[in-house]
């Protein structure tokens, strides 16, 4: 159960869609991944997993950021634009690729175009998202 500063922090954050094959895909990931994560990055994904809008599996790709889809976002952390694919994480090893449990990664999963979401800055202690830098879609 959350926390009502987990939940505030929830709340802030714009709504996001998920392909059922995505969501099924991302819990598997989780449980695989648990002893070699982030605790706090993998925290701050189930959060996202599991508060996210599902659509059909034939979602239009360009709708919504996918497991595998080709994303531009501004980080106005550095101020740059910035193209990545979005990928499971034993697929990052090229320059422009990403993986869904870093937490960039893990912060456009799900959004649309013209969506913004405040990076986590993940504590060492709960999973509390805060935030600074900025990704927008």
């Amino acid at each position: 159960m959350m926390s009502s500063v987990e939940r505030s922090h929830t709340e802030q954050r714009p709504s996001i869609v998920l392909t059922a094959l995505d969501r099924e895909r991302l819990f598997a990931l989780l449980v695989d991944a648990l002893t070699t994560v982030d605790i706090e990055t993998a925290c701050f994904l189930r959060e996202e997993i599991e508060r996210a809008d599902i659509a059909p599996d034939d979602i239009a790709p360009n709708s919504v950021v996918r497991l595998g889809s080709n994303v531009k976002f501004v980080d106005h952390a550095d101020a740059r634009i910035r193209r990545v694919e979005l990928v499971f994480p034993e697929e990052s090893q090229c320059h422009h690729c990403i993986s869904v449990l870093s937490p960039i990664g893990s912060a456009l999963i799900g959004l649309g175009p013209g969506q913004s979401i405040r990076l986590p800055h993940l504590p060492h202690t709960g999973c509390v998202p805060r935030g600074q830098d900025q990704q927008q879609w």
